[in-house]
């Protein structure tokens, strides 16, 4: 019984499109539901209905996902094929594993090993898929662990890198070669609340496109993230 509470009462994910359509239709019918009221001279419940009206296009145009992941089989790649979705999820996932990694970190009295790492991805319950021909196990000898969060996030991979445990780790977001979005590199380290998007990187030298750009601008719109081109790094001067 408590699974199936838990079941009816999890928040939907909405995608960028899905709530701007859902808006504007709750709109359209208070708006319709707001007239009728008023031939009626129902004057209250009329404004009622036109406030309930603008209250969901507003939720429809400006409101975000909370920080629940879609789930499995819910959604395709092509339901988040937009700026905005790809700006959401980045934020999330980035800070959702971050926070995932430090509270394993507590669990296991301060030590973060790379085991306790791989046995996370083990219980992951968001579908990704390995990005090398590696497996994870061979990657974390290689500090490293890459792999991709599909749906929501197809286009992009998701990178740890473990050299620095059990002290302290970094994870990285950054654009499939050749992928629309060429260039975008987003990174948070363990002890730092801010993401810094705009990188660059020897091994990612590709410009950023427009379509970048755009992707960069959305996401900081969020007051912890930085664009890395205005840090001053005094150690490069």
């Amino acid at each position: 019984m408590y699974n199936l509470y838990k079941l009816k009462m999890k928040r939907k994910y909405y995608t960028k499109k899905k709530r701007i359509l859902y808006g504007l239709g709750w709109f359209g019918i208070s708006f319709v539901v707001g007239f009728i009221f008023q031939s009626f001279n129902w004057i209250i419940l009329s404004y009622i209905a036109y406030g309930f009206g603008a209250l969901s296009l507003y939720t429809g145009f400006f409101s975000t996902n909370d920080p629940n992941p879609p789930q499995p089989g819910e959604f395709t790649p092509e339901d988040f094929d937009n700026p905005a979705d790809y700006a959401d999820n980045i934020y999330r996932v980035l800070k959702g594993t971050k926070k995932n990694l430090l509270n394993l970190k507590i669990r296991n009295n301060g030590k973060l090993t790379k085991k306790n790492i791989l046995n996370y991805f083990k219980d992951f319950d968001t579908d990704f898929k390995n990005a090398m021909d590696k497996t994870l196990e061979e990657q974390a000898k290689e500090n490293s662990l890459q792999y991709v969060i599909t749906p929501e996030l197809d286009p992009f991979c998701i990178q740890i890198f473990l050299m620095h445990l059990p002290e302290k780790f970094e994870i990285e977001i950054w654009s499939k070669i050749g992928g629309k979005y060429e260039g975008f590199i987003a990174c948070i380290k363990s002890d730092d609340e801010n993401i810094s998007v705009n990188l660059k990187s020897n091994s990612l030298p590709e410009p950023s496109n427009n379509a970048t750009k755009k992707l960069n601008k959305i996401l900081l719109k969020n007051k912890d993230v930085l664009d890395d081109e205005l840090i001053s790094k005094p150690w490069k001067k």
